[in-house]
C-alpha cells in the first residue's frame, strides 16, 4: 500500500481536443470524476484554434490546462489572453510542444524558450513529445527513420547520448529554477 492521495492522480481525459465531440466527452467524464473525488486533478491539452468557442462549462471542470506552446505563440493575442485568464481564475497553466523532426528545430527557440514562456506566463509545467521517440529507426541516421523523430536525444539500442536540444531543455529548467529561487529568497 503506497497510501497515495487523490490529488497525486492526474488524469488526461481526451488527448488534444479540438472538436465539440471531444469537449463533450471531457465534460461528461470530468463532472463524474469531480462528483466522485474532486481532489483528483484533471489535465487537458486543448488544441482548439479558438478556445472561446468551446462550451464554456467545460473549463471550470478542469484543473490543469496545457496548451500547445507553438500554437499559442502563433495565435492572435486573444488566444494567449484566454489561457492567462483561466490561470487567473485558479487553473494551473502548463505548456507542451510536439513539433518535429526535433533535431531540425532551433534548440533555443523551440526547446529552451518554452521555459522562458513558463516564467513569463506563470506556467507550472512543461512537456515535449517525446523523449523516447526516435522515429522508428536510428537517431544516428535520420534517413532510415520510418517517421518523424521527436526525441531531443540520440537514441540507440545500447545508449542514450545528449544532444544540444536536450542541453537547451536543461538550461531552460536551470533558468526557471534560478528565477524561482530568487523570487522565494
Amino acid at each position: 500500500d503506497q497510501e497515495l492521495k487523490p490529488e497525486q492522480l492526474v488524469l488526461l481525459l481526451y488527448d488534444e481536443p479540438h472538436e465539440p465531440k471531444g469537449y463533450a466527452i471531457i465534460k461528461t467524464w470530468a463532472q463524474a470524476i469531480n462528483a466522485a473525488q474532486p481532489r483528483v486533478k484533471l489535465f487537458e491539452d486543448p488544441t482548439s484554434s479558438d478556445p472561446t468557442q468551446v462550451d464554456p462549462t467545460v473549463w471550470p471542470e478542469l484543473d490543469i490546462l496545457c496548451p500547445n506552446l507553438p500554437m499559442l505563440l502563433g495565435a492572435p493575442p486573444s488566444f494567449r489572453d484566454f489561457f492567462a485568464g483561466l490561470k487567473q481564475s485558479g487553473k494551473e497553466l502548463w505548456f507542451y510542444s510536439c513539433s518535429g523532426p526535433a533535431k531540425l528545430l532551433d534548440p533555443i527557440t523551440y526547446h529552451r524558450s518554452q521555459f522562458w514562456w513558463n516564467i513569463k506566463m506563470g506556467a507550472q509545467g512543461s512537456f515535449y513529445w517525446a523523449f523516447g521517440d526516435e522515429g522508428g529507426g536510428s537517431s544516428w541516421n535520420a534517413y532510415m527513420q520510418k517517421r518523424t523523430g521527436y526525441s531531443p536525444l540520440f537514441l540507440a539500442p545500447d545508449s542514450v547520448t545528449d544532444a544540444k536540444h536536450m542541453a537547451a531543455i536543461r538550461e531552460g529548467v536551470q533558468v526557471a529554477r534560478a528565477r524561482e529561487q530568487a523570487a522565494d529568497g
